[in-house]
């Protein structure tokens, strides 16, 4: 079994370069390019063995979703992250998860970041 999340997005261009370009995540069915398309409101993404669905449709319920994704780089992940433009600044809506990598007492390392609907994607890497 293999499980697929499905992230809510308001604008698919602006979340499609976000997880594309920032985040690196491998194109698997890109939205159509015509806004009036019914495909252009969805795209299906690859990346750190599974699968993500970025959707815009109306009906797919509200923003604000989290996303877990376990690494075994968690550190050279941020700084490639941080060059392809994450912002440190804006990158959680909760300004104490804001900085790079760190240290937890349940035994990960994590960081977390905000995409560009509100939605929190932490990244985390077992310490044991």
């Amino acid at each position: 079994m293999a499980l697929e999340p499905w992230i809510n997005c308001r604008d698919m261009p602006t979340s499609f370069k976000f997880y594309t370009e920032v985040l690196c995540f491998e194109i698997v069915v890109a939205p159509d390019p015509d806004p009036t398309h019914f495909e252009s409101r969805h795209a299906t993404l690859r990346a750190f063995g599974g699968i993500l669905h970025l959707d815009s449709h109306s009906r797919e319920g509200p923003f604000g979703g989290k996303l877990y994704v376990r690494t075994e780089n968690i550190d050279s992940l941020f700084d490639e992250f941080v060059a392809n433009g994450l912002s440190i600044d804006n990158q959680a809506a909760d300004p104490h998860l804001r900085g790079g990598p760190i240290n937890q007492t349940w035994g990960m390392r994590e960081f977390w970041l905000t995409d560009p609907d509100g939605n929190i994607i932490t990244f985390g890497q077992s310490l044991r």
